[in-house]
Order: structure tokens, then sequence, then C-alpha cells
């Protein structure tokens, strides 16, 4: 698997955000793949704020941080759930996306970081409630980064503060190494040894986008032809294996 500093230079580096290049991205908010998958991930993240908001008395005291935020679509939202983009804060290991971010939101704390640096990896100088890493630790190849990065996150949350990873599920995320590939998944069980070890406790799980077994495809991806978020919606509810993982925990 590539190392995630390549990946970031030949590809995350590259993107423009122009007209063109937001329409050839796939995963852009204005094509349906894209659309339908920031759909989902917003009702991870509504769970997930309302989670802090039970744990939390003062909910104008609430301070969240996006690992990796790309460009910027989950700190919009947690912004506008908490009412306040004061409150949210991301770090991004791209130079060019973070100007994406800083230039939809002057009002959000972005930072440039590398959250694999050991004691570095978040620069801000105060402890969270709650930290999200959306599909960050796929390009991870190795393991030293992936625990190093899971200590950051845990140091940097308050006590009884939350983590949400959500990543791509794969049988394991060794399978992926030895290929030159821009990142690979995870299975849940690898995911909760890697928690753990940093002290980590596993409070709530699921999975979002069915894996179609026939047509071996993800329900996101069938989003390009099926605009029908119903029917989607339905084929999320199959019995078969799901293609995400959430897994949120709590620092003890």
């Amino acid at each position: 698997m590539k190392d995630y500093k390549k990946v970031i230079a030949e590809r995350y580096d590259k993107q423009t955000y122009d007209g063109k290049g937001i329409k050839e991205n796939m995963y852009s908010l204005i094509n349906p793949t894209g659309f339908y998958g920031e759909f989902q991930s917003a009702k991870v993240l509504y769970e997930f704020v309302n989670m802090l908001a039970v744990r939390n008395k003062s909910w104008d005291m609430i301070k969240v941080c996006d690992c990796g935020c790309g460009g910027g679509n989950k700190t919009r939202l947690m912004a506008e759930l908490l009412g306040n983009p004061n409150q949210v804060y991301g770090i991004e290991y791209s130079k060019n996306r973070l100007q994406s971010c800083k230039s939809m939101n002057n009002y959000i704390h972005y930072e440039f970081a590398d959250i694999t640096v050991p004691g570095k990896g978040i620069p801000f100088e105060i402890q969270f409630d709650g930290v999200t890493a959306f599909v960050v630790f796929m390009h991870f190849s190795k393991e030293k980064d992936i625990i190093s990065a899971l200590q950051n996150i845990y140091d940097s949350l308050k006590k009884r503060g939350l983590f949400l990873w959500y990543e791509a599920n794969a049988d394991s995320h060794r399978e992926g190494r030895a290929k030159d590939i821009d990142g690979w998944g995870f299975a849940s069980k690898e995911m909760d040894k890697y928690a753990s070890k940093v002290g980590f406790r596993l409070i709530r799980q699921y999975g979002v986008y069915t894996q179609i077994p026939v047509i071996n495809t993800a329900t996101v991806y069938l989003a390009k032809d099926i605009k029908n978020m119903d029917i989607l919606g339905l084929l999320e509810r199959l019995p078969f294996k799901k293609n995400n993982n959430v897994r949120i925990y709590c620092k003890e």
C-alpha cells in the first residue's frame, strides 16, 4: 500500500476546486455518489453530536475536532449541528484541501498537521469532547502510524470524551499493505484491537452501505444510477455485510 504522504501528494494536493474539478470528482456533493455518501455520513454525525450533548450539560461548551477533515464537509456540518463554528476544529495534511476548508468558513479552526507525529498530531491547546476520523486510517500502511494517531486522539480528549472512527470495511487491513493502492480498510475487530491498545472502550458499533453480493458493489456507488433515496434506504436494510464500519469509543 502506498505511503499516506505519497497519496496526499499524488491525489489530494492535485485536486482542483473549480467547476470542472468538482464535476469530475465522483465524491463531490454535486454528484450522486458523493451526495448520498454525505447524506449517510450526516446521519452518523447527527447521532454522534447528540451523544456528546447527552454527556455535556452545557451545549455551547462542546468542542469537536475532525482529523483529516479533507474539504471540510464534516466540520461545516458539525458547526451547523452545534450552532457555532467556533466550537469546531479540523486538522488536515493536504495543504491544498486545507486552503479549501479555510476559504469556505473562516470561523472554524483549521490547522495543518500530521496526526501520526507522536505528541504533536493534534496541535490545539485544548481538550475535546469529541473527535472524528472519516476514512483516514485506511491510508496508514504502518502499524506504528496507526497507534501513534490513535494515541494523539486519545490524549486530545477529555475524560469520557468520545472518538468516532469511521472506516472502510475489509477482512484485514494487512491485505492492502503489499499493493500499489491509495488505501485499504479494516475489519471491525482490528479497529477494536488498535483502539484498546491506547485505552479506548467501545460503546457503539454499526455499519453503513450494504455490500450487494450479486453485483459486487456497495449501495453508496449505486447512487450514481439509483437517484431515489427511499430505494437506496431499502437496499441498506438487506441482511448482507456492511461496506463501512462505524465505531464509537470512550476515553476512560
